[in-house]
């Protein structure tokens, strides 16, 4: 007996996401404004929802709890592996490097992706941090001192705004505005994940195309002939409660896009195990929908 559900699709309408009183960007390719909000105030039907928990023991076999949401937009469909986690907020953790990411970008608190920033001398605990950084190389290693600058340079204010501005999660910080989506009250949902990132591909946030295709382009993790894989990974380890584990992302098949998010909850993870597991368990679940990510490049012997 198939244990897939569906549920019937229901209306909703996304939040407004100009901001009228930040100032415009610069530069040609500035979405004009009535048609950001002609974009942003159209009712969007919502997807179908399809309930594959029958792959949930994938996860469970690996000794994790958690849930796989995967917004379809050519079938209109949002399938969900534990629908309960699907709804259920988190941490972003490092998955806020997206947003971040374009924020950063539109306010200029960069130039661009390769304006190189000298690390500040502390030594933290990922090798890989201590170090110079670009954004592109800040965000492939996740380097949280560099885009804890960018927040800083963005300003409380405006970092702040632009939770409501792209309808990110709960839209609320809480704790330090330099390290709220680390350990502070920000939460976001594996549907709320899926949801930011199509909007993002879509060209629904009020950021320019020349901030889109940067972040799109950083986000870049693997390509073949036929497929795109960008995505970011994410984990934080709260002071009660499981580590939370995130790989999230957009998988475009010969122009076709889908938004995926993985959510990994376990106690006491082993570093190396939890580090791999968050991409490899979202790869295979992608497989298992018929979605197949790029192939790694052939090397020698």
């Amino acid at each position: 007996m198939s244990r897939t559900l569906f549920l019937a699709p229901l209306l909703f309408v996304p939040l407004a996401l100009a901001c009228a009183s930040d100032p415009p960007a610069q530069g040609d390719d500035l979405r004009a404004s009535s048609d950001a909000s002609a974009r942003t105030s159209t009712t969007r039907r919502a997807p179908t929802v399809v309930v594959r928990d029958d792959l949930f023991p994938i996860l469970e076999k690996a000794g994790f709890d958690g849930a796989f949401a995967l917004l379809d937009p050519a079938t209109d469909t949002l399938t969900h592996v534990n629908t309960k986690r699907c709804d259920e907020g988190f941490s972003p953790a490092s998955t806020f490097k997206i947003p971040l990411s374009l924020l950063a970008l539109e306010r200029g608190a960069v130039k661009d992706v390769d304006v190189v920033l000298p690390w500040d001398g502390v030594n933290r605990m990922i090798e890989s941090w201590n170090k110079d950084h670009s954004m592109r190389t800040a965000f492939a290693a996740s380097a949280v001192w560099f885009y804890q600058e960018m927040a800083r340079r963005v300003g409380e204010e405006a970092l702040l705004q632009s939770l409501v501005d792209f309808h990110y999660g709960s839209e609320s910080a809480g704790g330090r505005f330099d390290e709220f989506w680390l350990n502070g009250g920000l939460t976001i949902s594996p549907n709320q994940q899926v949801d930011f990132l199509r909007r993002m591909h879509d060209g629904e946030l009020p950021v320019s195309k020349t901030t889109l295709d940067a972040t799109l382009e950083i986000m870049e993790l693997a390509r073949d002939d036929h497929s795109v894989l960008r995505a970011k990974t994410g984990w934080a380890s709260p002071k009660s409660g499981p580590d939370i584990g995130w790989f999230v992302g957009m998988l475009e098949t010969d122009g076709k896009p889908v938004y995926f998010a993985i959510l990994l909850l376990q106690n006491d993870p082993e570093t190396e195990v939890f580090w791999k597991a968050r991409r490899e368990l979202a790869e295979r679940m992608l497989r298992e929908l018929g979605h197949e990510p790029p192939k790694p490049p052939a090397t020698g012997k």
